[in-house]
């Protein structure tokens, strides 16, 4: 093999190989972010998804191969972090909305200690800024003011990339508050949805 040659499959494997050790990092930054996010949750007691529906959201993103995520419902951002990391993998990445500016302002910090560049937070009330988005989406989690659920799936349902997933949380723990959502995802012949019935209650539903 020349030398002109050689030095282009090492310039390759170089870039190849740095692009790997910068996602292992910022998998493992991640990690630890993830934890510290988690206590912090606990410490002041925001309500917060756990690592067991963060995990079964990375294998939602991961196996429907999602790369446009919507999140209503930022929090301090632990659930957007999985949602990012997953979606990354995809070369995705996901918009998140939260009304409370200060947990708005903490998720930020959190995204910028975790170096993903593939989050776009808007601070503010959902059923106003998602009237005036145009973007299409394939996978959303919802997980913000519980009597409003029926409201944004109304909006949203014209700004999905079918099949999408929608996962909304609470359908157990404030399954009062949700149940017109969930007859609505129940009862519509375009909607395939199941209760996963772990942490407060995932509603999994498949638009088709």
């Amino acid at each position: 093999m020349d030398n002109s040659k050689l030095k282009i499959k090492e310039a390759i494997f170089r870039e190849e190989f740095d692009k790997l050790t910068e996602d292992m990092k910022e998998d493992m930054a991640g990690s630890n972010l993830l934890e510290e996010i988690d206590k912090y949750c606990i410490d002041n007691s925001i309500p917060n998804v756990d690592e067991q529906v963060g995990k079964l959201f990375s294998i939602l993103v991961k196996t429907s191969g999602a790369k446009n995520i919507l999140e209503i419902g930022t929090g301090v951002g632990y659930s957007t972090i999985w949602l990012a990391l997953a979606a990354r993998e995809n070369k995705g990445k996901v918009l998140t909305i939260e009304r409370n500016s200060n947990h708005a302002s903490i998720a930020r910090e959190y995204f910028k200690k975790a170096n993903l560049k593939n989050i776009n937070l808007l601070n503010g009330e959902a059923l106003v800024l998602l009237q005036n988005i145009d973007e299409k989406f394939d996978f959303v989690f919802i997980d913000a003011t519980k009597d409003e659920y029926i409201y944004y799936i109304k909006l949203i349902s014209t700004k999905l990339v079918k099949p999408a997933l929608i996962v909304a949380d609470n359908a157990i723990s404030h399954a009062i508050e949700v149940a017109d959502y969930l007859d609505y995802v129940r009862t519509d012949e375009n909607i395939s949805s199941v209760l996963i019935p772990i942490r407060a209650g995932l509603e999994l539903s498949y638009f088709n």
